[in-house]
């Protein structure tokens, strides 16, 4: 079952309306792949496609081949957090995605 979570990095610095200087808003997309207990991530940038009206393609895409989606989540936050070390970190529920 695919999974998604949102992964939000914010700023402690504001802009003359209030909002965090710096703000990252990520959507992980974590879904099975072949073989029992492998599954992949793509994680796409929702700021960015926000502020220029048009999504672009993931940021990052990992695999893993053990744990499944819920590892592959992780994999993706430990990224994130490598990537935005120091900002504050807001992480959603998984939540499955429903076709």
């Amino acid at each position: 079952m695919t999974f998604n979570q949102t992964l939000t990095y914010l700023g402690s610095d504001r802009d003359h309306h209030g909002a965090p200087h710096a703000w990252f808003h990520y959507l992980a997309v974590a879904h099975p792949v072949g073989t029992d207990g492998a599954a992949t991530v793509k994680i796409l940038s929702l700021a960015e496609a926000i502020a220029q009206g048009v999504p672009r393609g993931p940021v990052k895409v990992i695999s893993v081949s053990t744990g499944g989606t819920s590892a592959a989540l992780k994999e993706a936050e430990s990224f994130l957090d490598q990537e935005h070390a120091g900002l504050k970190k807001h992480a959603g529920e998984p939540v499955p995605h429903v076709e």
